[in-house]
């Protein structure tokens, strides 16, 4: 099993996100090839220049339909503090999904 953090890269998610586009929107929409190629190297090209201080699975409370989609695919929330990210003092929180 892999812990997904934002301090480290989780072999296989770029393809795995890539798939589960590809068959999502071939399903609702007819895409192809295409699509899939473009969803793999625009994540690739996001990975590539991934800043880990910066770029990371941070919400803040108050947004309970993301919240809920959040816990409803099995994330869970670790960690909350007050913040200043979102140009405004919240409550920031950060939600891992253990795979």
């Amino acid at each position: 099993m892999h812990r997904v953090d934002i301090k480290g890269y989780v072999p296989g998610a770029i393809g795995r996100i890539a798939e589960l586009h590809a068959v999502y929107y071939h399903q609702v929409r007819g895409f192809g090839k295409f699509f899939e190629a473009k969803v793999a190297a625009e994540l690739s090209e996001f990975v590539g220049r991934l800043d880990e201080n910066r770029d990371a699975l941070w919400t803040f409370q108050g947004l309970n339909t993301a919240r809920h989609l959040y816990e409803k695919c099995g994330f869970k929330l670790v960690e909350e503090h007050e913040g200043t990210q979102w140009g405004k003092t919240v409550i920031e929180q950060k939600f891992l999904l253990e795979l």
